[in-house]
């Protein structure tokens, strides 16, 4: 990753793009339920306001130097845990109390305090003990390395000696943020109840309390030129933290750094920056613990055995923030979480060498997220490669980095892969992964769009539903199961990007997975098309997905060299086409002879999972069960009722004729490839367009289609 860094930090800079730096320990905090902590100079509490915005609780900065000792922004747990019937009454008897139009303020005090004497507190010596030091020991830290404020932002010094007063009353903290309660309840119940239970008495399992934010600001802050926490003063603390450098590392040499840079060795002895990233959270750009023996063979561990000068590693983490940034989503990256092996997962993709051109590389890969625009592959895949033309006019030997990280632990982060792709290379591969998906033959789905209702179409998936469909197995009900296959992500981009035979074997691999754990799904898409009526049960619950899965046969096969044109021609194409044509004819026997009791599984459609393994030993045994059939369709002939009543079925006998001579000429096999599972399934799920005097048109509830 450090390499793909370097290089995107070049490409930076050459297209002059200016990253905003901000130190390793100046960390934005996170999407927690965050509060203002208004206090006075003498350190009183006297109000608080919820940051509702999750994007302005991410904008504000805190000193972090480990895991929750921060400031100004710190986190603690609610004052106490209310797990009893007679305590969660109590709340009861406040909110009602709350919530009337005029609460009386002793009675709404007394029950507070009665309910904080009877929970359990949560406020332990540990946990009062962490609050002193994001209180005071860390903002006397951060003051001696950066100093006081200019006068202009006085409102930092002013809260960095109100923290150190509130200190020193910290036990008087929960009788603070009660008055607080109290006062809010009676201006605003609805937000005094969310921090009733957000701040003073919780009502999580127990062992499941979440943590609170406070930042702390001043409440005469409109007194000030800026406020404690305004971006100009985050901006300053910030500039101070990056000029003071480093504490000191010991020795001092120079040497040149694994980029080439000249830089201090005393930054062997300091561990790589952490780079702030959704999704993932604090992502360490690299790591090797020396506590392992092995990691000392060549004498050098930790940050010493791959040296990076101060300067470098925060362009790296100024570029992987920059890509990573929210509003960049769709662009530079995307969420992959759940497609990574079931840990937290992103995607980056961009220009390396013009990272300013717009383009949706990530988006191509795994989703669009504006609802402006055609969010669909085919509209993608034509946006980008309309501005990667633009790329490659400037520069044809433009490259388009890819990387997927994933959350291995709260600690730990994984390259998943990395790879560089040739700009023209990558708008070949989604014309050609386009195209691939639509060679398939008319498919019919009776299953609708839960958003509008509308009837949907066998679309292009990106890869990464390509990838959901690999780690995806599916029951003979199917319902589904999830398995944990990070590897599916790089089968996947194999598929869409790799080169000839690395798309080859991921196709084989794909039509492998598919046409075994996915096989459920797509006989009952074909089923219940021939049984004439919409999908129902568990497979709806995942209806985006399965109505992606016939393409992605197509594409599979179009990998191998099999194209639309041919297959529809093979003997295994065929064989499914032969039991979906017996699928309807056992319909229309079911409607005529047994007055309309259809049962739960037509003849083609039980029989098609031994055709899947041996096609043979299927049409063999749906011989035997044709006969019944066939002579009522000869009886038809003969029967003064109308001859619409069996066109449909003397259709289905004539072509199923046809398909017999044909299959007869090829021979049947007793063994099947992935490719010829796959071009059977095709087989069964199409719909032959036909001619009006061939048969009539099937009349439904849902449609008026001219094929079968």
């Amino acid at each position: 990753m450090l390499n793909e860094l370097s290089r995107l930090s070049e490409g930076l800079k050459a297209a002059g793009i200016r990253t905003v730096s901000w130190h390793q320990f100046f960390k934005p905090c996170p999407k927690y339920r965050t509060y203002y902590l208004f206090v006075s100079e003498a350190g009183v509490i006297e109000g608080v306001t919820r940051i509702v915005d999750p994007s302005d609780v991410t904008a504000v900065r805190k000193y972090e130097i480990a895991n929750g000792l921060s400031f100004p922004a710190f986190n603690v747990l609610p004052v106490a845990s209310v797990q009893s019937d007679a305590t969660l009454a109590i709340v009861k008897r406040i909110e009602v109390l709350v919530n009337s139009t005029s609460p009386n303020p002793d009675e709404l005090a007394d029950l507070l305090d009665l309910l904080l004497r009877e929970s359990e507190p949560l406020w332990t010596e540990f946990e009062t003990s962490r609050l002193r030091t994001c209180l005071l020991d860390i903002p006397r830290s951060l003051s001696r390395q950066i100093g006081d404020a200019p006068p202009v932002f006085s409102a930092w010094n002013s809260m960095v000696k109100a923290s150190a007063q509130l200190a020193e009353r910290i036990d008087d903290i929960p009788d603070m943020l009660t008055s607080v309660f109290l006062s809010m309840a009676c201006r605003e119940p609805r937000v005094a109840l969310e921090f009733l239970g957000d701040a003073l008495a919780t009502t999580a399992p127990e062992g499941k309390a979440k943590r609170v934010a406070y930042v702390l600001e001043m409440a005469n802050r409109l007194s000030y030129d800026r406020p404690a926490n305004h971006p100009e003063v985050r901006a300053w603390v910030n500039q101070r933290l990056m000029s003071t450098g480093s504490t000191d590392l010991g020795p001092s040499g120079t040497a040149v750094d694994a980029f080439g840079a000249t830089y201090s060795t005393a930054d062997d002895n300091a561990r790589l920056p952490a780079a702030r990233l959704p999704i993932l959270g604090n992502v360490i750009l690299r790591a090797m613990s020396d506590e392992s023996p092995c990691q000392r063979r060549y004498g050098r561990a930790k940050s010493a055995s791959f040296p990076v000068g101060s300067g470098v590693r925060q362009d790296l983490k100024d570029a992987l923030e920059w890509i990573g940034a929210e509003e960049r989503r769709g662009q530079t990256w995307q969420d992959i979480s759940d497609v990574s092996g079931g840990k937290a997962g992103l995607l980056f993709a961009y220009p390396e060498t013009m990272p300013n051109v717009s383009v949706e590389s990530a988006g191509l890969f795994a989703g669009a997220v504006s609802g402006e625009q055609d969010a669909t592959f085919s509209a993608v895949a034509e946006r980008v490669v309309d501005s990667l033309k633009v790329v490659v006019n400037d520069r044809p030997d433009a490259e388009v980095a890819i990387f997927v990280l994933v959350k291995i632990d709260t600690a730990r982060t994984k390259v998943l892969m990395s790879r560089h792709l040739q700009a023209e290379a990558l708008m070949d591969s989604a014309r050609e992964w386009r195209d691939g998906c639509r060679s398939i033959p008319p498919i019919f789905l009776r299953m609708y769009d839960r958003k509008n209702g509308k009837r949907l179409q066998v679309g292009v998936p990106f890869p990464t539903e390509v990838a959901r469909m690999l780690k995806t197995d599916w029951n003979a009900n199917c319902s589904r199961s999830i398995v944990a296959r990070s590897e599916s992500i790089c089968d996947a981009f194999d598929l869409f990007v790799g080169d000839e035979d690395t798309a080859r074997e991921a196709a084989v691999k794909a039509l492998g997975l598919i046409t075994s754990k996915g096989v459920w799904p797509l006989l009952e898409l074909g089923h219940v098309d021939h049984l004439d009526k919409n999908a129902a049960g568990p497979i709806l619950k995942d209806r985006e997905i399965v109505s992606l899965m016939p393409a992605v046969l197509g594409l599979c096969l179009s990998k191998l060299g099999i194209e639309r044109g041919d297959y529809m021609h093979s003997t295994a194409f065929l064989v499914g086409k032969l039991l979906a044509l017996a699928d309807l004819l056992h319909r229309e026997y079911c409607l005529d002879v047994r007055k309309g009791s259809i049962p739960t599984q037509l003849v083609g459609n039980a029989l098609m999972p031994t055709a899947l393994e041996n096609p043979q030993q299927a049409v063999a045994r749906l011989s035997e069960r044709l006969y019944v059939y066939k002579s009522w369709v000869d009886k038809s002939y003969s029967s003064k009722e109308p001859s619409e009543k069996y066109a449909l079925a003397r259709w289905a006998v004539k072509h199923m004729g046809l398909v017999s001579r044909q299959l007869s000429e090829q021979g049947l096999g007793t063994r099947t490839s992935e490719a010829d599972r796959a071009q059977m399934l095709l087989g069964y799920l199409s719909r032959e367009v036909r001619s009006e005097k061939d048969a009539p048109v099937i009349e439904s509830e849902d449609s008026r289609e001219e094929v079968v």
